[in-house]
């Protein structure tokens, strides 16, 4: 009996082999990815499409003016104008005299008047006080 316990067993036990180890590792890697991207993906969404913008009522106000005008005004109001100079009363309170809307005609007038067809030599002569 005291034999059959000091016997050693000479075969090895079967090892998983390393490309098994790295294949689990690569896809726990990529699982784990995969779900920092989701996780990223759903509160962007959330935060940025989901209503919560600051300027909330700045719109609701406008939405809500512009029912009452269609609503109650005594004459038919045209939308378009309403909304043209909206938005460029909009853009001149910038404080900056290069910001400018234009309404698609508008756009299509000055491509029209800047396709190139200027008259004149480029010159532009000023009057300045100068002291001697």
């Amino acid at each position: 009996m005291q034999e059959e316990l000091n016997i050693t067993n000479t075969e090895k036990a079967p090892q998983k082999s390393k490309g098994f180890k790295v294949a689990v590792y690569v896809t726990v890697l990529v699982v784990a990815v995969l779900l920092a991207v989701m996780l990223t993906f759903s509160l962007t969404v959330n935060y940025f499409f989901d209503g919560h913008n600051e300027d909330d009522g700045f719109y609701k106000t406008f939405e809500v003016l512009s029912k009452h005008i269609e609503d109650f005004a005594y004459y038919d109001a045209d939308t378009e104008a309403m909304k043209d100079a909206a938005l460029k009363a909009y853009t001149s309170s910038a404080g900056d005299r290069y910001t400018v809307y234009y309404n698609a005609e508008d756009f299509k007038a000055l491509n029209e008047d800047n396709e190139g067809r200027y008259v004149g030599i480029g010159v532009t002569v000023t009057v300045a006080e100068v002291e001697y």
